[in-house]
């Protein structure tokens, strides 16, 4: 599981070295012995939203959601930046989770370890 709550726009590199990150584990260990959930909440949710624009960061968006990888995206950060999901490449209802740091909490009791590259 990570944690993701990285500003802005200006973070393209941070978000494409995050999402190198997941592909690398993924690759190291296969991805039918791992399950990864990054929770994006706070200014997380811009590399959601930088996507639409980022051909690069769409892409290895949708090559880890068809890897299993699930993006969750914390309900009450959209709702205080007032960010609707057409704004978020590739988002859908099921994947928006009330609050993000809950989620995290509620992850780790499942099992999930809590990672912040």
């Amino acid at each position: 599981m990570l944690g993701e709550d990285v500003t802005g726009e200006a973070n393209a590199p941070y978000f494409n070295g995050l999402l190198d990150n997941i592909r690398n584990h993924i690759n190291a260990v296969g991805k039918e012995h791992v399950r990864i959930a990054v929770v994006d909440h706070s200014a997380g949710v811009d590399m959601l939203k930088l996507a639409i624009t980022d051909k690069a960061i769409a892409g290895k968006l949708d090559a880890l959601r068809a890897d299993g990888v699930r993006f969750l995206i914390c309900a009450n950060t959209l709702n205080a930046r007032h960010i609707s999901l057409g704004q978020l490449h590739g988002a859908k209802p099921e994947d928006v989770v009330p609050s993000g740091v809950a989620e995290i909490a509620t992850l780790e009791q499942v099992g999930y370890v809590y990672i912040h590259p």
